[in-house]
C-alpha cells in the first residue's frame, strides 16, 4: 500500500523554511530598484526637483493628452541630464512624443 505524504511533507517544509511575506518581497524589490535606478539617474530628490522645474512650464498646456505626454517627457529629460547616454530614456521620450501625436490624431478624428 502506498501513501501520498507530499502534502504533509510540504507543510512540514513550509514550517521549517521561513518564506518571505509579500510585503517583505515588495520591500526587497523596491530597494533593489531604487538602488539600481539611482546608479543611472542619481538621487531621486535631485531628479524630482529637476523634473518639477521643467513640468512647471508644461502645466499651462491646454490639451490634457499633450500636457500629460509633455510631463512624462520632462521626467525623461530630467533623467537624461544625469545620464545622457541612457538609451532607454531616449526611446521612452520619443515614445511619449508619439503618444501625444496619437492623442491629437484621435481628437481630430472625434471632431469629424
Amino acid at each position: 500500500m502506498e501513501y501520498d505524504l507530499s502534502g504533509e511533507i510540504d507543510a512540514q517544509i513550509e514550517e521549517k523554511v521561513s518564506l518571505p511575506s509579500p510585503l517583505e518581497e515588495f520591500d526587497a524589490a523596491i530597494k533593489t530598484i531604487t538602488t539600481e535606478r539611482g546608479k543611472v539617474y542619481g538621487h531621486p530628490l535631485d531628479n524630482f526637483i529637476r523634473a518639477q522645474k521643467l513640468i512647471t512650464e508644461v502645466v499651462s498646456c491646454p490639451n490634457v493628452g499633450v500636457r500629460h505626454a509633455l510631463m512624462l517627457i520632462c521626467v525623461k529629460m530630467a533623467r537624461l541630464v544625469n545620464s545622457p547616454d541612457h538609451l532607454d530614456s531616449w526611446i521612452d521620450l520619443v515614445g511619449y512624443a508619439r503618444t501625444a501625436v496619437m492623442c491629437l490624431d484621435k481628437e481630430k478624428e472625434s471632431d469629424k
